[in-house]
């Protein structure tokens, strides 16, 4: 409702001369979901009449039109970003929110979110580093980061002072006697300054700041740093980068919370190239930045997210932790398209990587969808990195240590693996146009990204073990260091098997891309290749040289037929021995579905099927189509022998599962004859039934059913059907001719699935032909055979039977919630059980006239074996209180109902709203009074979300209170429950009341109680009313030092230990 009204004052005040323009209009994106151009989570915030802190976001680099439009108004932005369209206003009087709608090419005004923060056995658990259970590991590839330099954008580092710095973090060598600084640059925000009396504030990259909080320390040892002079944690504590050097940049306050991303990240950009200590390219400018902080979820079209974005593009590679709620949900700056993003395993303190399990604390994907069809940038994590109990330095001593967990340990691990990236190959880093021009910034390749993504082991994801790529909790995999790097030696893998199509079908030819990768260092000269098919030899191939580090695809055509099939393929004959011969084999199962296309000839009747020479024959062939597509182009072709009767071009589609006839005469002649029927089409894969054939001796009177003259001979033909239902009477009908040379009675026989069901005896005159009919009742659904015999002669037809149900319904949600303000829209789905299709006709049956329902279009027929989805409208009168009211809807076919849908109850919906202001460190108090009580047997239950979770609270205990500590913005939702067993009708009142110490707000509530039924009956009547109890935001001790922190909510639970602090 606020927003209602704000929205409206938005437009009042767009009518002044002031903003005579007309109203603008926006496209609705994640964080404007209505399109009005205002952050949907600012609105709080301006209801309370708060300053804000925006971002004024526009659709290209905004100019000096903006800001001379922003001068008429009285404002400065106190930042404008060269990278990306952006300004930033802090501390910003709510009311001008409606004038800046009116600036030019503005996309969107976006709330500035806070950040918050979100190696013994850690280390060589990515294999980082050597150990006794996986051997050699990076550094025993002589890789420690060195020449690279590493921003930790955090809380600031302890790595100089007196009595402060740590060993891990104050020089390069654990030497104090040598003069090698691990830190090479530094910044921090001017605020931050001046809290510290520093009224300088250098941008130059000479200011070192100091870590209070602890977090910026303990991400920074894990990065880079070294094990220390007095080997801190009794192990060997180093990080995964150890030679890299530190640029410590400090965004988030002393306690932890902070907003200075974007300025940070752009300070970054502008020093990307920078040389530090005059002393040539070794270790100029910034190669990567870790960044184990975030806010909420976010499409990464957040301006955080894009200032990470055009980080990359300059050349810079990003790390980011996911956040820790546990949520599907990744917080920004991870969302960044190009961010690697990283969540967090548990390592169980060991080095073993099997027993490593996803951390449920770990948020996951994939990310909100941003719209841009590039489905690739959803999937995030990218990696997984040990995030659990992970000890490193402590802030405020030289050589302390803590144990911390969090996404954000585990993403300092994967920055430093990062580093070691960048030392062994510098083409890695990324590539792009910076956006420091006219022109916004564009990403061209992020070779660190994919590398970590290609080469991280799968198989750790909880919901998916068998995953081969992408997984929503784990990403593309646990990250490993060393795999990334390879062996000294030659060593050729089968990376990855695909099949394309995905979902290939008999008569497909299949693409079969096999990549092998050299993951040596030295070059393979030759090797061979084979593939297997179900253990079976299938081709066998010899290639030429594969580069160090280099991949190659093979390419295989397979053209299968129905079935499923193991694929294997295996190296050998690799020259250089290859050093690794574990990953020399890869095998892929394959399902290969029923062809689209495939005619079957099914039967070639004769009539006479005795003919005597010179008799004029007809040859009946019946073709059906078994494939799953429809046959347009085939034809029909009748031979004696191979000498060619006649040719049918098909005059009409055959569609899937249907059959037809063709007829062509013979004239018979002496002799033993061959009569085919073959059907040709271009399309169809399988040739073994696109033939029929008889064998026809003719003789002069012969009989080449083996029967003599002056002797009954019988055929058949004709044979018809109903469709087949279980527990259903199903006709069959045939037509029995007597094809000899004398009357006779011809013994016909019903048969299914090769069981004798039913017999008839039927008397023919010689000549004579009648139709003889059965009457069969299927047991069970599925596949049948019905086959007719009549002495040595048989007629067959494949069918289908039919489930005796017809057609099923079913409503969405099974129990709905309709709010007296408007119509609501519910789901029905009518499904047709049968092959043939349903005329629709659906009924509404409701139990009172407090309701109307109604559904919208209706279609006449649904197609056999399909559904049509529909909308169940429902509106109620809005003098209504409570009631459970139940709706039926209905399937009506040939004056009987055939199946139906029963809603469990209607619950009438209203709303109140209560304010109340809470007094730091009061009572929240819910309390319930009930007036004209309720008569016996009838027992009220509230529910309620209170601010420390769900209670509940009942007739006999009408109070529920809890301690608040301190100020926030609380939404309270109460259900009430209102059994009303054997109970009579009545009128009763119900007071909701909220109490916080200095006002109490209140809302009352009538219940109409329809009265009860029979002893043994029950009937519960809800309603729901949404309390939103609106309280100032925590304010916490650094309000009382950073203004610009007032106006924003905490997204993600810290880690363990530093929330304590907080």
């Amino acid at each position: 409702m606020r927003k209602e009204i704000f929205v409206g004052l938005i437009m009042l005040l767009s009518l002044v001369p002031a903003s005579s323009q007309a109203y603008p209009q926006f496209e609705p994106s994640y964080f404007d979901k209505d399109g009005d151009g205002i952050d949907d989570r600012l609105y709080p915030l301006i209801d309370k009449e708060e300053d804000l802190n925006i971002f004024l976001v526009f659709n290209q680099k905004p100019d000096e039109t903006q800001l001379e439009e922003l001068r008429v108004l009285g404002l400065e932005p106190d930042f404008v970003s060269k990278y990306i369209p952006t300004m930033i206003f802090y501390d910003l009087p709510y009311y001008y929110i409606p004038d800046l709608l009116h600036i030019t090419d503005l996309k969107l005004i976006e709330w500035q979110s806070i950040y918050y923060p979100l190696l013994d056995t850690s280390v060589p658990g990515i294999l980082a580093r050597g150990s006794e259970e996986y051997g050699d590991g990076a550094a025993e590839l002589g890789l420690t980061g060195e020449g690279i330099n590493v921003a930790i954008i955090d809380t600031g580092v302890d790595n100089s002072g007196f009595g402060q710095a740590h060993e891990s973090l104050d020089d390069m060598d654990d030497d104090p006697l040598t003069d090698d600084p691990k830190f090479i640059a530094g910044w921090q925000p001017y605020a931050y300054c001046v809290q510290e009396g520093d009224f300088n504030c250098p941008e130059d990259g000479s200011k070192d700041p100091d870590d209070r909080a602890g977090h910026g320390t303990h991400t920074a040892s894990t990065a880079i740093g070294t094990a220390g002079e007095t080997n801190y944690c009794d192990d060997n504590c180093s990080g995964v980068a150890p030679g890299a050097r530190l640029i410590d940049v400090k965004v988030l306050s002393d306690l932890g919370a902070g907003g200075y991303l974007i300025e940070g990240l752009e300070w970054i950009i502008d020093n990307k190239d920078t040389d530090w200590e005059d002393d040539g390219p070794e270790n100029d400018g910034v190669d990567v930045i870790s960044m184990s902080l975030g806010s909420g979820g976010t499409d990464g079209s957040d301006q955080a997210s894009q200032m990470t974005n055009a980080v990359v593009a300059n050349g810079i590679v990003a790390v980011a932790a996911t956040g820790n709620d546990g949520d599907q949900d990744i917080g920004s700056p991870a969302a960044a398209d190009y961010a690697i993003a990283v969540g967090a395993m548990d390592n169980r303190n060991t080095i073993l990587r099997d027993d490593d399990e996803y951390d449920s604390y770990s948020n996951y994907g994939p990310r909100q969808d941003d719209g841009d069809e590039d489905e690739w940038d959803e999937m995030k994590p990218d990696v997984m990195a040990p995030g659990t109990g992970i000890t490193a330095a402590q802030e405020g001593s030289t050589s302390g240590e803590s144990t911390q967990t969090g996404t954000s340990m585990a993403c300092p691990h994967v920055a430093g693996v990062a580093a070691l990236m960048l030392e062994f190959d510098e083409s890695l880093r990324p590539t792009g146009n910076g956006g420091n021009s006219s022109d916004n910034y564009e990403v061209y390749d992020n070779p660190v990204q994919f590398a970590m993504r290609d080469f991280a082991d799968r198989g750790f994801d909880p919901d998916n073990a068998n995953n081969t790529h992408y997984a929503n909790k784990t990403g593309w995999g646990y990250i490993n260091a060393y795999d990334l790097f390879g062996s000294q030696e030659p060593d050729l893998e089968i990376r990855s098997v695909n099949v394309d199509p995905d979902e290939p079908r008999w008569g497909d030819e299949l693409t079969i891309n096999v990549t092998v990768r050299n993951r040596g260092l030295e070059d393979i000269s030759s090797f061979s290749i084979r593939m297997r098919v179900d253990g079976m030899i299938y081709q066998t191939d010899s290639h030429g040289s594969v580069e160090a580090r280099q991949a190659e695809t093979l390419t295989y055509n397979w053209e299968p037929p129905e079935g499923n099939f193991t694929l294997k393929f295996e190296l050998y004959g690799i020259n250089p021995e290859d050093a690794n011969s574990d990953n020399n084999e890869k095998e892929i199962e394959v399902g290969i579905g029923p062809a689209r296309e495939d005619l079957k000839l099914k039967n070639l009747n004769l009539d006479p099927s005795n003919p005597e020479e010179g008799e004029t024959v007809t040859l009946t062939a019946e073709v059906e189509n078994i494939g799953t597509d429809n046959v347009t182009e085939y034809s029909i072709t009748f031979y004696d022998g191979n000498e060619e009767i006649e040719e049918f071009e098909n005059e009409e589609t055959l569609g899937s599962g249907n059959s037809t006839t063709y007829e062509t005469e013979w004239v018979a002649t002496d002799g033993e004859h061959d009569l085919r029927a073959v059907a040709r089409n271009d399309n169809d894969p399988n040739n073994d039934n696109n033939e029929y054939t008889r064998e026809v001796n003719v003789g002069s009177g012969g009989n080449n059913n083996g029967g003599n003259q002056g002797e009954a001979n019988f055929y058949l033909k004709d044979l018809d059907y109903q469709t087949p239902v279980v527990n259903e009477d199903t006709s069959v009908r045939v037509t029995v001719k007597n094809i000899g040379d004398a009357s006779g009675t011809a013994n016909v026989k019903l048969r299914v699935d090769g069981q004798d069901i039913t017999q008839r005896n039927q008397d023919l005159d010689e000549g004579e032909e009648k139709m003889v009919e059965f009457i069969w009742r299927p047991d069970n659904s599925g596949d049948t055979t019905i086959e007719i015999t009549a002495g040595d002669y048989s007629i067959n037809e494949d069918v289908y039977v039919e489930d005796s149900k017809i057609a099923e319904i079913e409503m969405s949600p099974s129990q709905y919630e309709v709010d007296t303000s408007g119509t609501n829209v519910f789901q029905v789905t009518v499904k047709n059980l049968r092959s043939s299709s349903l005329d629709l006709d659906l009924r509404i049956d409701i139990s009172n006239q407090i309701l109307t329902a109604w559904i919208g279009t209706v279609p006449q027929t649904i197609d056999g074996n399909s559904e049509w989805n529909g909308e169940l409208m429902i509106t109620a009168k809005d003098n209504i209180d409570v009631g459970n009211y139940p709706l039926e809807v209905s399937i009506y076919r040939d004056g009987k109902w055939i199946d139906s849908a029963i809603s469990d109850g209607i619950l009438i919906v209203k709303s109140d709203t209560i304010e109340i202001n809470l007094t730091p460190g009061s009572y929240f108090e819910l309390s319930m009074d009930i007036f004209n009580p309720m008569s016996s047997g009838t027992t009220i239950t509230v529910t309620a979300e209170t601010p420390s979770g769900i209670s509940v609270l009942y007739n006999n205990m009408p109070t529920y209170s809890e301690y608040v500590e301190g100020e926030g913005i609380r939404t309270v939702t109460v259900k009430i429950t209102v059994d009303n067993v054997g109970a009579p009708a009545g009128n009763n009142e119900i007071e909701i009341k909220a109490n916080g110490g200095s006002f109490a707000g209140m809302a009352t509530v009538n219940v109409i109680l329809p009265g009860g039924e029979e002893e043994g009956d029950e009937e519960s009547m809800m309603m729901t009313i949404a309390i939103a109890v609106g309280v100032i935001l925590i304010i916490g001790l650094a309000a009382y030092f950073y203004r610009r922190d007032d106006d924003e909510y905490e997204y993600y639970d810290d880690d363990e230990e530093y929330e304590e602090e907080w």
